[in-house]
């Protein structure tokens, strides 16, 4: 039943409903708690961190992500521990400290490396490239996401290379290549439609016209 509620939160937060997937999370976290279940409580915090992230509170959202990482490390899951280590990169990048994300992201990369886990370091990888544009270094943002490129070639996962190849195209943009930029982003959008991503596709139109448009 936690897990079920922990679901439905999620659901309730991916629709903007932010008011019942806090109730339905903290019911959830209420359950694992009376059950002792730590897997369970790691989960249902991790959820809540990135709740309290869509509601505007940083200092919650690493609070909700340090205590899942402590969990998680106890309960010596591996994959559990970089994914908790790649999300507290990504909120300490928000929070603009960057040292700290990078140590984070750093370790996160290091257990997907030694894992094979290639969704673990993709993801990470992003949340990488996201830190290096925060950091105005554009070169290491490129390089970020054409490493993901390669690490998701051959899963085969079109969603997942389509929006590695929007990251990118964002980049090259940015480093004042349009023409290689909409070179990516109408991959990206094959991509996307072959996945039936709407929203994708959608995304990318969009980009599309801004740069079409600029030139």
């Amino acid at each position: 039943v936690g897990y079920v509620l922990a679901n439905l939160g999620g659901v309730a937060r991916a629709r903007g409903d932010l008011p019942r997937a806090r109730i339905l999370l903290e019911e959830a976290a209420a359950r694992f708690e009376e059950t002792n279940d730590d897997r369970g409580r790691a989960d249902a915090v991790v959820r809540l961190g990135y709740l309290a992230l869509a509601e505007g509170s940083v200092d919650d959202a690493r609070a909700c992500l340090e205590r899942a990482l402590r969990l998680r490390r106890q309960l010596n899951e591996r994959r559990s521990v970089g994914l908790a280590l790649s999300g507290l990169g990504f909120i300490e990048t928000i929070a603009g400290e960057y040292e700290r994300a990078e140590r984070r992201l750093a370790e996160a990369r290091d257990i997907f490396h030694r894992a094979g886990d290639r969704w673990g370091l993709a993801t990470t990888l992003w949340r990488t490239a996201d830190l290096a544009l925060e950091r105005g270094r554009l070169d290491d943002a490129e390089a970020a996401l054409r490493e993901a490129l390669a690490v998701l070639g051959e899963t085969r996962r079109e969603r997942w290379i389509a929006q590695t190849m929007a990251g990118l195209a964002e980049v090259v943009a940015l480093r004042g290549d349009p023409e290689e930029a909409v070179v990516l982003f109408t991959d990206a959008r094959e991509r996307y439609a072959v996945s039936d991503d709407e929203l994708g596709v959608e995304s990318v139109d969009e980009r599309l016209r801004a740069l079409a448009k600029a030139r």
